[in-house]
């Protein structure tokens, strides 16, 4: 059985370079072919630009006038990185490496033009399914795909937000129509696609899970940090959940190791050089975890972090799926205010029942891999 996936790959973001390497190397684990549809997105240099593939909220634009200042930045301004990001980049790339990949499709109209040819079709996870996201997303739904005998699923296929506008209703539903089997990872995912469409739509764990927690402990690196500290990795809450971060540290007389990058802050350890591997070491090793990722707290919950606080800022559209993840493992009062007016009495007070995540996180595992492995079979 050959299968293709189409997911966010070949990515500098830590959550989809794991989540997509989860998925391909649990399917090569099991004996399939498989390997990685190579459609190349806007953040990619070598990206062409489609005027009939179009993203919803014209966010492409701004992936253009990103090339351009980045072109600038770079070759006028000549304007240095912080010491540490190439390091970061070529770990990601030895790493984003080791999944095998189609031919490259620099535009969504060559992938149309000439799709690749597979027994199964699976779209993958993260959220491919974000109409707000830069890049348009159609071809996650496998519209490109022209064998009518070809089997097309989606494992844990993520929307990210929690409603949809008409226009996007109206193509979600036309576009799930050739689906022989659909999941997504959110209950609000869940919600929305039932009410536009007949067929029956699965709940299921994001890929990371399906590799197991002992998988991941195994290639995580042991950082070289001294002493306890807490780890805040932050990608939507600015600065202030660093500031935020070094408050708390100062109470618990801790350091403060901040992930991927940040402004510095007096008591905070900034690193830029951290690749796949070193950031989950970072997250295992940790004494504490502050984030409002979605990934570093699930590595959170696969790795036995001894304490993990989730914050979700008020402007953040996306955190429903933290929500939905907490939920599960039993951690709904491990988030921190909106306002950021948690204590650190409150932080410190609250541990996590590690036997009971990681029982739970072997049942996940195992439901997660039987419904992947009965959809690809039946």
């Amino acid at each position: 059985m050959r299968i293709g996936i189409i997911t966010i790959h070949n990515s500098t973001n830590y959550g989809a370079s794991l989540q997509a390497w989860a998925l391909y190397k649990f399917l090569v684990d099991c004996g399939f072919d498989c390997e990685v549809i190579d459609l190349h997105r806007p953040v990619h240099d070598d990206y062409i630009f489609s005027k009939r593939f179009a993203d919803y909220h014209g966010m492409c634009k701004e992936a253009q006038r990103f090339h351009l200042k980045k072109f600038i930045r770079t070759h006028i301004i000549k304007k240095k990185e912080p010491a540490g990001v190439a390091a970061r980049e070529a770990k990601f790339t030895a790493f984003n490496g080791k999944i095998r990949l189609s031919r490259p499709y620099r535009s969504i109209d060559d992938l149309y033009a000439e799709p690749p040819a597979y027994d199964v079709y699976v779209t993958g996870s993260d959220q491919v399914w974000n109409p707000t996201q830069p890049f348009c997303i159609e071809p996650y739904f496998l519209t490109f795909v022209k064998d009518g005998n070809a089997r097309k699923i989606s494992y844990a296929s993520s929307i990210g937000i929690e409603s949809l506008t008409e226009r996007e209703q109206a193509d979600f539903k036309r576009w799930l129509g050739g689906y022989d089997v659909i999941s997504v990872r959110e209950a609000e995912g869940k919600a929305l696609l039932e009410k536009l469409i007949s067929k029956e739509v699965a709940q299921v764990a994001d890929p990371t899970f399906l590799l197991g927690a002992s998988y991941w402990q195994s290639i995580a690196k042991r950082p070289n940090v001294d002493g306890a500290y807490i780890l805040c990795f932050k990608l939507y809450a600015g600065n202030h959940l660093v500031e935020y971060a070094a408050e708390i540290a100062r109470r618990s007389g801790r350091k403060v190791i901040v992930l991927p990058e940040g402004k510095p802050v007096d008591g905070c350890e900034i690193v830029y050089d951290a690749g796949p591997e070193d950031y989950l070491g970072y997250i295992a090793n940790a004494d504490m975890l502050i984030s409002d990722s979605f990934h570093a707290n699930v590595f959170g919950i696969l790795l036995g972090t001894k304490n993990q606080w989730a914050y979700i800022s008020p402007d953040n559209k996306r955190g429903s799926r933290i929500v939905s993840l907490f939920k599960t493992f039993g951690l709904s009062d491990h988030f921190i205010r909106p306002n950021l007016s948690t204590a650190y009495s409150e932080l410190d007070a609250a541990g996590k029942d590690l036997a009971g995540i990681g029982a739970t996180v072997e049942t996940v595992t195992l439901s997660a891999r039987n419904f992947l492995l009965e959809a690809l079979r039946s």
